[in-house]
């Protein structure tokens, strides 16, 4: 089994380039795929539309607030960030990965790293999620979930009685998901909030690959039971519903990136596949954009763009860019997550300096960004649902 972490290889940074960079190792590495439809759920298909016009913010959002990450201590590159209604919370790397809390100012709150003291210390911080204000952090290797408060005072601990890599809660309890081939469980397992077994929801058959993809952004929430499952090199979507599944097959007309045909190819001939590839790949950063459409980036043409998925219409738009009319900030974005209330990205504040400077005769000062002294510097971007 290989095991890649999009972390360490610096995906989350918003350069085209480095989207491209990572997804040809994730493909080199891909030993095969296997796909079915998961058991009792029926499965519907999605008809590819494209569209030359901009995607505007404005349509889905009423207005932008944003936020400079303000810590003593350096941000490393940043993994994760989810929003509550009054804090911030991002996992980083920066000689060792570590969890920071900060108020909705941008002030650091709390903070903890991957060394910790005692049976609690974080060994390693997989992944997290929030529920209740209480703050869930997997340990995936040594296979917990520890409970802290939003100051990151440790509660208590569970075992996960199978191996994982990513999970997702909600008031319906905890979704462990288990990649890799030997998911005899299920892919998809539903816990209660006490770590008790209930059942699994997507069979092992489904993203069935030896392939293991570090992204904390595999689950897109629609309400508060209800999340879609999306991964990089299927065109598919899982809805989990009602204790079940519903899949969804996005008929991208054969231009989706077959990885069986690249597993069997020797690595330098499958480096110049993908280099050469013009279909759609890397299906990734779902994120709600109303009751019944969710955004996805997407790669077609070697170039990123956006996949706008109408779940009423049983519709897929390809959408090459996006407007952010909402302020004077980059365009240029990837959504990080959302809630019911709203949804969140970031960018360094390094990017958006650059973008300040070749704009510089178009966006006077008084319209842009206050920066920090730190150019190494965060800046959330939250934007609340009409």
């Amino acid at each position: 089994m290989f095991k890649f972490d999009m972390q360490v290889l610096g995906l989350r940074i918003n350069k085209g380039g480095k989207w491209f960079f990572i997804t040809l190792f994730y493909c080199l590495l891909a030993l095969g795929t296997s796909c079915s439809s998961p058991r009792e759920n029926a499965h519907r298909e999605f008809r590819l539309v494209t569209s030359p016009e901009t995607l505007n913010l404005s349509g889905y959002f009423k207005n932008i607030s944003i936020q400079t990450l303000i810590s003593e201590n350096p941000i490393g590159t940043v993994d994760k960030v989810l929003l509550t209604e009054s804090n911030i919370l991002i996992s980083d790397f920066h000689i060792m990965k570590s969890l920071k809390v900060f108020d909705k100012k941008g002030d650091l709150q709390a903070s903890r790293d991957d060394i910790g003291e005692g049976p609690l210390g974080l060994s390693e911080i997989t992944d997290f999620g929030v529920y209740l204000d209480t703050v869930y952090v997997l340990d995936a290797h040594r296979r917990k979930i520890m409970r802290f408060t939003l100051g990151l005072e440790p509660l208590d601990e569970f075992y996960v009685p199978i191996p994982c890599s990513n999970f997702v809660i909600n008031k319906e309890g905890i979704f462990i998901l288990r990649q890799g081939s030997e998911a005899n469980s299920g892919r998809i397992v539903q816990f209660s909030h006490e770590m008790k077994m209930i059942h699994s929801v997507l069979p092992m058959e489904e993203a069935n690959t030896t392939l293991v993809i570090s992204d904390p952004n595999l689950f897109t929430e629609i309400n508060d039971s209800v999340f879609v499952f999306s991964h990089p090199f299927y065109p598919n979507l899982w809805i989990c519903k009602n204790g079940g599944i519903e899949k969804i097959e996005l008929n991208f007309k054969g231009e989706f990136l077959d990885v069986n045909i690249l597993s069997k190819k020797h690595p330098l001939d499958g480096l110049k596949f993908v280099n050469e590839f013009d279909g759609f790949y890397n299906l990734t950063n779902g994120t709600r954009l109303s009751d019944s459409e969710i955004l996805f980036s997407i790669r077609y043409r070697k170039k990123n763009g956006y996949l706008l998925v109408n779940l009423k219409t049983r519709e897929m738009t390809f959408i090459e860019n996006i407007k952010n009319d909402l302020g004077k900030v980059p365009s240029a974005i990837q959504f990080s997550g959302n809630s019911s209330r709203e949804a969140w990205y970031w960018m360094d504040q390094n990017d958006i300096q650059k973008f300040y400077n070749i704009n510089s005769r178009k966006i006077p000062g008084s319209d842009r960004i206050q920066m920090s002294d730190d150019k190494e510097s965060k800046i959330i971007f939250h934007l609340e649902y009409k």
